[in-house]
């Protein structure tokens, strides 16, 4: 017979086998150029892009790193490493910040505007197909649970990056 514990660890066993195919479903539809590209992005870049695109939305001038920081609930260091990298993999660029000359501001590239979007399609398609039949008082549950995890998380990452 199977346990509590024994159930919450095949739960979250089945949760990480849904990441995993989202990941590769998402690897399919960017097609074979940008397998590399994908495969080497971590969540928190995939967020990292999120949030550029939505403060390019709020301000044209794009988001400063500080912003960027607050957002991904990192800090200044550990951000500007992640933004190094997602400017050698062209996603993001830098320009001056129109308002503070030390500054600069971080907006998407093309390509990164095209991740991104390829990223949308494959979450809200991949979305659709596991939330159908559930009711909206279930799907606000699940929201909520995936935020309680989301925060511990990030929780967890402060803890080991201090």
């Amino acid at each position: 017979m199977v346990g509590d514990q024994d159930k919450l660890d095949i739960s979250f066993l089945r949760l990480f086998n849904i990441v995993d195919a989202l990941r590769a479903s998402g690897m399919k539809a960017m097609g074979k150029k940008n397998i590399d590209l994908l495969v080497n992005l971590t969540w928190r870049q995939e967020r990292a892009l999120f949030v550029v695109c939505n403060g390019e939305e709020t301000t044209p001038e794009g988001i400063c790193l500080k912003d960027l920081a607050r957002e991904l609930k990192t800090t200044i260091p550990v951000t500007s490493v992640l933004v190094q990298g997602m400017v050698r993999k062209n996603l993001f660029r830098r320009e001056p910040s129109p308002r503070d000359r030390r500054s600069r501001c971080l907006l998407l590239t093309p390509f990164g505007r095209e991740t991104l979007d390829l990223c949308k399609k494959n979450i809200r398609q991949v979305s659709a197909e596991l939330l159908e039949g559930l009711t909206q008082k279930e799907r606000t549950s699940f929201a909520k649970i995936i935020a309680h995890f989301h925060e511990r998380l990030v929780e967890r990452q402060e803890e080991l990056d201090d």
